[in-house]
């Protein structure tokens, strides 16, 4: 993405980097930051209930909209966090975005209106995580080589941690205390990233070009276009290559629906199983990850494994899994509906379809879907 490791050299001779020492304080920062903001991202669902519960008027495709923006201004402005970090440090640039996310964790406590959260929690909360995310990793590199696939594991993992702990600790503040205030607390917890930024210190010092005496090498860059400035931060030459062109556009295809379920399954299992927990999913969904970012995270460091060729089997049993779990959940569905039927007015009862179960004209509360107003079909149970 950036020319900035042919600028740079290591500032204390040509060692490489140190494999631990203060680097496993910065590897614990960015755990810490990886933690705070996927944390939040993962448990958009159970904010997504009390966001619908705090404004009554506005329905789901409305109050989904604020966890959904939050999510992609993060890896939307990934392009400028890099960007940023590559111009002026990961440790100013962390800071900056815990900053930015403080200010609109903040400022979502005081909203009145469902759409001002659009700006707060969904641009500004998202914004300031790209910048406080995309320096977290880029600094890894400054202190580790050898363990970057331990490294890497270690610090996702602090996602899965805040994802398992995260859906009851809000479902019990949402409960006591009310969603405002804890956007509040959230707010504080949010301002650690400013602490964690200051953590990062750089090995590598950028290595700006001596100005002669008469000053014609400062006046020179500063006479430079936009245009040549942008090719400074950004590697063009890159997208020559396919197989680098196939998997930047896979990838977002594969990752989709990634954050699909993290936003509304708690909803979900709130109107189908309401006896279930939802948090609960979520909680397993983040242990499982964990698990497998730390064995994983391990076995790319071998030198006999093919990371690129490693993180495709990942997608095609992620693929796999969605598969057997959808033909699971239409035959759950199914065995759940079998025990309803329809009285379609003067007319005899009727199957069931799936259509229905799944919130179509009529559906039955089982899907968590009220009849429609005006409707006249009842719903009865069948007797043994």
């Amino acid at each position: 993405m950036s020319g900035r490791a042919a600028e740079q050299g290591p500032a204390e001779g040509d060692r490489g980097p140190p494999e631990g020492g203060y680097g496993w304080a910065v590897c614990l920062a960015s755990l810490w930051t990886n933690g705070t903001i996927f944390g939040l991202l993962n448990t958009s669902g159970v904010l997504f209930v009390a966001l619908l519960e705090s404004f009554p008027g506005s329905d789901a495709f409305q109050t989904a909209w604020v966890g959904s923006t939050a999510i992609g201004v993060t890896f939307f402005c990934s392009t400028v966090a890099s960007i940023l970090t590559d111009q002026f440090g990961c440790r100013a640039t962390a800071i900056a975005g815990g900053i930015v996310a403080f200010i609109g964790m903040l400022s979502s406590s005081v909203v009145t209106h469902l759409q001002q959260l659009y700006l707060t929690y969904g641009v500004l909360m998202g914004l300031g995580s790209s910048l406080a995310y995309t320096p977290s990793l880029v600094i890894l590199g400054h202190y580790f080589h050898r363990r970057m696939g331990l490294v890497n594991g270690l610090v996702t993992f602090g996602s899965s941690i805040f994802t398992m702990v995260l859906p009851f600790v809000l479902k019990y503040m949402l409960k006591k205390i009310g969603l405002f205030t804890t956007f509040r607390i959230l707010s504080g917890l949010v301002g650690t990233l400013i602490i964690c930024g200051c953590v990062y210190k750089p090995l590598l010092v950028k290595q700006r070009p001596q100005a002669i005496q008469n000053g014609s090498a400062l006046v020179n860059d500063r006479r430079r276009t936009f245009g040549e400035k942008l090719k400074k931060h950004l590697n063009l030459r890159i997208w020559r290559n396919r197989r680098y062109v196939v998997w930047v556009i896979g990838v977002p295809f594969a990752l989709f629906g990634y954050f699909v379920p993290y936003v509304h399954i708690v909803n979900y299992v709130r109107h189908v199983m309401p006896e279930a927990s939802g948090e609960a999913l979520v909680t397993y969904m983040g242990a499982a990850s964990g698990v497998g970012r730390l064995v994983f995270g391990k076995v790319s460091d071998f030198p006999c494994v093919n990371r690129i060729m490693l993180q495709q089997l990942s997608f095609l049993a992620i693929g796999q899994s969605h598969n057997v779990e959808t033909c699971h959940f239409v035959g759950v569905l199914d065995r759940r509906l079998e025990g309803r039927h329809w009285q379609h007015g003067p007319g005899g009862p009727g199957p069931l379809h799936c259509k229905k179960g799944m919130g179509g004209p009529g559906a039955p509360t089982a899907a968590g879907i009220e009849p429609g107003p005006g409707e006249q079909d009842t719903i009865t149970n069948k007797t043994p």
